[in-house]
């Protein structure tokens, strides 16, 4: 991981509801997604744009995205965020 660190807000916001046994997978997918991001591509350099901006932009929608609504119980007592 590289020393840019996200915006924590996003990560709060998914610890805020989703289940402890699950969030260590999603925040890590997240957080992959969210490295990937910063690395600059063609289209970014040539637009100037800036890709620590765009990845925490990128990183919140993602997060948001997994809205309470996502996280249901199943028959067992175990939660599944879709």
């Amino acid at each position: 991981m590289s020393n840019k660190l996200p915006t924590s807000f996003a990560l709060r916001f998914l610890r805020s509801f989703c289940p402890p046994q699950l969030l260590e997978e999603i925040e890590g997918d997240l957080l992959q997604k969210y490295e990937r991001d910063l690395r600059p591509s063609r289209a970014t350099t040539l637009s100037g744009g800036t890709t620590e901006r765009r990845a925490k932009r990128r990183l919140l929608w993602n997060a948001t995205q997994l809205s309470p609504e996502g996280v249901t119980s199943t028959t067992q007592g175990e939660a599944l965020c879709l």
